[in-house]
């Protein structure tokens, strides 16, 4: 899972500020890289329904 450097800047400096800040940041940004992974993986699984069904109907 790659997270991106600005994110990573951004904990570097409320790391000094405010700990709990800078742990909800990384619990964002590690639950939106998984909603979207999640999002991809459901994507996927419609497009690959959607083949088996136009195989099926056209072999009909």
């Amino acid at each position: 899972m790659a997270i991106n450097s600005k994110p990573t800047q951004i904990k570097g400096i409320v790391d000094k500020e405010c700990p709990i800040l800078s742990k909800l940041l990384i619990d964002k940004l590690v639950l939106d890289s998984l909603y979207y992974q999640s999002m991809s993986v459901r994507i996927s699984i419609i497009l690959m329904e959607v083949e088996i069904n136009e195989k099926n109907v056209s072999t009909k």
